[in-house]
């Protein structure tokens, strides 16, 4: 029987508690936002909703939830008429958002677990990685090779950039557990697609994408401090033909190697290092190394304070669905983030995303290939709950889009630079 029909029969199988939880949050920012991707900055007002509901059923041996939450977005800027009637989003932006899981204990050392997403509308583009699943990959994830190997840019009709429609689904099963006292195993594999929907008008389109994908895993305990990993991961992906741009098959394999060690009770380090294999018909084989390096520790630890740091910096593979190609990307990223119990805490964090394979540069970057070069971004979050039910957020945001860093006209493009206010409010019931 499979999982999915496992959860089914869960509530059948005894008395399961059903946990009800809704919540909502309101943001709005302001500042200096771009309209559209490669244009420059306008003073502008956003507004966004964000309201969920999520339904829990939890039983001795398993936990099946589902959640639908849509996401309302309204920006208010200050373009001529003329253009804001070519970018079209002089209106609110709806994408639906629905999800389920389901975790089943095997046993004391097993468990199985199988998930699922669905995103369809429109948002801006300054949120699209709420639609395809983030830009950050790995090297056992979204394994990736050279943009220049196919693809090409994003295209927008009307020359504007400025929202996209898109349709995702995403699907995972996993299985794990120990060996042993010292020894851990998984195994998962994934399904994902992305695809345009509606006609377009004045947003961006990407060709459909479709990745299948499955993954290994073993963690052994060397020492009461040191632990070593290995991981393998196999990609199949596939971008369909768009206008210009053929269709492309890719073929990925890493295999990573990893150590982490406890230097401290508050202090650890870690890193990884292995090889990507890809193939493709265009490029044949191609072999490179990714990596990765983690530091996280506690500076700050009293009675009345408590803070929690974290660099990490490594280059991975990455199929990028916005431009229908393999990226080999350097990522880097510094966050910390200070609790004052019992309400207040703070954060800022960091992070550089930027291509290391051959891409195109120059004015192109600037324009078509944007999405696919240098990211930028920052933020200082501040946040405080006002009692169980509601909680306060507020602080700056910073992000730009830029060519490689080797490319002779860097510059920084699409830069914004927000202030923000949100409120959640949230209840939670068992039945």
């Amino acid at each position: 029987m499979s999982l999915f029909g496992l959860a089914l029969l869960l509530p059948l199988a005894g008395s399961p508690d059903f946990i009800v939880n809704a919540a909502v949050r309101a943001e709005t920012r302001g500042g200096m936002i771009p309209y559209a991707v490669g244009a420059p900055a306008s003073e502008a007002i956003d507004l966004e909703l964000l309201p969920q509901a999520r339904l829990a059923l939890q039983h001795d041996d398993g936990r099946l939830t589902l959640g639908y939450g849509p996401r309302l977005f309204r920006r208010f800027i200050n373009l001529p008429e003329a253009q804001a009637q070519v970018t079209n989003t002089d209106r609110f932006l709806v994408l639906h958002s629905l999800d389920a899981g389901y975790r089943h204990i095997l046993s004391r050392s097993w468990s199985a677990n199988a998930t699922g997403s669905w995103q369809r509308g429109e948002s801006d583009y300054g949120a699209l990685t709420t639609q395809v699943g983030g830009t950050s990959g790995s090297g056992t994830s979204g394994s990736g090779t050279s943009g220049s190997s196919g693809g090409s840019a994003t295209s927008a009709n009307n020359g504007s950039a400025a929202l996209i429609a898109l349709s995702t689904l995403l699907g995972t099963v996993g299985l794990e557990g120990a060996l042993d006292s010292t020894q851990r195993i998984s195994f998962g594999g994934q399904i994902i697609e992305v695809r345009s929907i509606g006609d377009q008008t004045g947003g961006l389109r990407v060709p459909r994408s479709l990745t299948i994908g499955g993954n290994a895993a073993w963690e052994l305990a060397l020492t009461r401090v040191d632990l070593l990993r290995l991981a393998a991961n196999v990609d199949v992906v596939k971008f369909d033909a768009l206008d210009n741009q053929p269709a492309l098959d890719f073929r990925n394999v890493s295999l990573l190697g990893g150590l982490e060690r406890a230097l401290t009770d508050t202090a650890r380090l870690g890193g990884q290092l292995g090889l990507l294999v890809i193939n493709s018909e265009d490029t044949g084989t191609q072999v490179q190394p990714i990596g990765a390096l983690a530091f996280s520790f506690s500076p700050i630890q009293t009675r009345n304070v408590r803070g929690e740091a974290n660099i990490t910096v490594g280059v991975d593979g990455f199929a990028n669905p916005l431009l229908g190609a393999f990226q080999t990307r350097l990522n880097a990223g510094v966050g910390m983030r200070i609790t004052v119990p019992p309400d207040w805490s703070f954060g800022l964090n960091g992070t550089l995303v930027t291509p290391i394979d051959e891409q195109a540069s120059g004015a192109a970057a600037i324009t078509d290939n944007l999405l696919g070069q240098t990211v930028l971004s920052a933020a200082l979050p501040i946040a405080v709950r006002l009692d169980e039910n509601f909680s306060l957020e507020f602080g700056g945001r910073f992000s730009a889009l830029a060519p490689r860093f080797d490319d002779p006209n860097f510059r920084l493009a699409s830069i914004n630079l927000v202030a923000y206010l949100a409120i959640t409010a949230a209840v939670e019931s068992v039945l």
